[in-house]
């Protein structure tokens, strides 16, 4: 079997000059040949894992006070107990790189610089040499509601405060209600004799009117609010899957765990469509005795698709590392006495992404 940790001697001398380096990353780490040109630096090469984040739109409805009144007074029906319905709202899949402790390697430093180094993530894995690191893949998170409007309290007549039973206070608040519906239609059809016809304070009349009209009515209809709730699942491929169970959901309940029996199965399908030949491990073990220098991943790839019954939620190629291989920059790096490169790898499939010459700086 392949050892889980490989002891490679490897020359940096190619490793070119960055005379002005911005690591902003706080994920990112710099070794550099000066400190640690004796024991080397040890990194990893990734591994895939599938992010899977269901989003999901969370709507409450509160009752109002004077729900069961609504009928009688206001000619409408409104829900008279609390409600909590749930939807899909949408589904992302990435693919994010981890560790892999099967596949370390050790950079010795030789022939150091001071302005030799290795980038590597905080997890272990290679990021880049001398060069830009490439910026690591954000959360999947969901865009934000637009917040909801400050809530207004309705301005009722004195008579109401005097009400003694819910039954009066319902009543006047339906009049109430009435009557503000009554002022807006006047101030918007030009009818109303002392409103401002035009302008700022016309407009600033109208929002008050209408917000005034919002606050009674929701003693009556209650209130909605909409959030979104989102939740994650990693999955680790090593083969192709076929409709496995990640989640359940409910638009009851939500999301519910694969195990349960409640609930429409939420299902992933995950299909090679690019993928290194099939070796024994005695081929394999062969392979990789041949490499040499900086080595890195080639990856292969996968369709993935989330379906909840005969709906896709979403459809995606993505890179998948455990269906690739892996090289050696040995043979990929020209040789010359004016040019240095910087190199860049992707930290969430390994694979090789630029070598970049760039002009040594003047001493």
């Amino acid at each position: 079997m392949h050892k889980a940790l490989k002891q490679l001697a490897l020359s940096v001398a190619f490793i070119i000059s960055c005379s002005v380096m911005g690591l902003a990353q706080t994920d990112v780490v710099r070794y550099s040949a000066t400190e640690y040109g004796r024991e080397g630096v040890v990194y990893y090469l990734p591994k895939s894992q599938l992010d899977i984040a269901l989003s999901l739109v969370k709507t409450s409805i509160v009752p109002g006070e004077y729900a069961a009144y609504a009928p009688l007074l206001l000619g409408q029906k409104a829900p008279v107990e609390r409600q909590e319905s749930y939807r899909i709202e949408r589904a992302e899949v990435r693919s994010v790189g981890v560790p892999d402790e099967h596949y370390s390697y050790q950079v010795e430093f030789k022939a150091s610089q001071p302005y030799s180094y290795v980038a590597l993530t905080k997890t272990g894995i290679l990021a880049g040499i001398n060069g830009e690191p490439i910026p690591l893949q954000k959360e999947l998170d969901p865009s934000p509601f637009t917040p909801m409007r400050e809530v207004v309290e309705p301005m009722f007549p004195r008579e109401y405060a005097l009400a003694t039973s819910l039954g009066k206070r319902a009543q006047i608040a339906a009049t109430y209600l009435f009557s503000l519906r009554e002022d807006l239609m006047n101030l918007l059809s030009g009818k109303s004799e002392y409103a401002p016809r035009e302008g700022e304070a016309y407009t600033m009349a109208v929002a008050r009117l209408e917000a005034q009209i919002a606050a009674v009515e929701r003693l009556f209809v209650g209130t909605t609010t909409q959030e979104v709730e989102t939740q994650h699942y990693r999955i680790e491929p090593e083969e192709e899957i076929h409709q496995r169970i990640i989640a359940r959901f409910s638009p009851v309940v939500g999301l519910l765990p694969a195990t349960s029996r409640e609930g429409t199965p939420i299902t992933l399908d995950l299909r090679a469509t690019r993928r290194a030949p099939l070796l024994s491990a005695e081929e394999l073990a062969k392979q990789e005795r041949k490499l040499r220098g900086i080595i890195y991943n080639v990856p292969g790839a996968a369709l993935v698709q989330i379906r909840i019954q005969s709906q896709v939620l979403t459809e995606t190629d993505l890179s998948i590392t455990q269906f690739g291989s892996r090289a050696s920059l040995i043979d990929q790096i020209p040789k010359s006495k004016d040019t240095f490169f910087a190199i860049q790898f992707d930290t969430d499939t390994g694979a090789l992404v630029s070598i970049g010459p760039q002009v040594h700086p003047a001493r």
